[in-house]
């Protein structure tokens, strides 16, 4: 990897990989946003937990749906 300026963090979704369709993002000079499609069902934020710890971002799924 070449030289890296800054720090270097992850962004994990455990558990939500099965039910992921396609993942894209946006990125302009002040903003990243991170685009998740499902398969099937629905995603509510009670079945969402995130965790912060070191230089990590973990979003877990607690409890997927599905139709």
């Amino acid at each position: 990897m070449a030289d890296q300026k800054g720090k270097t963090f992850s962004v994990v979704f455990r558990g939500l990989a099965p039910h992921v369709s396609q993942v894209s993002y946006e990125r302009n000079a002040e903003d990243l946003s991170l685009y998740v499609g499902l398969k099937d069902g629905d995603l509510k934020p009670e079945h969402l937990v995130i965790k912060r710890g070191g230089s990590d971002l973990t979003i877990i799924l607690t409890k997927p749906e599905t139709k």
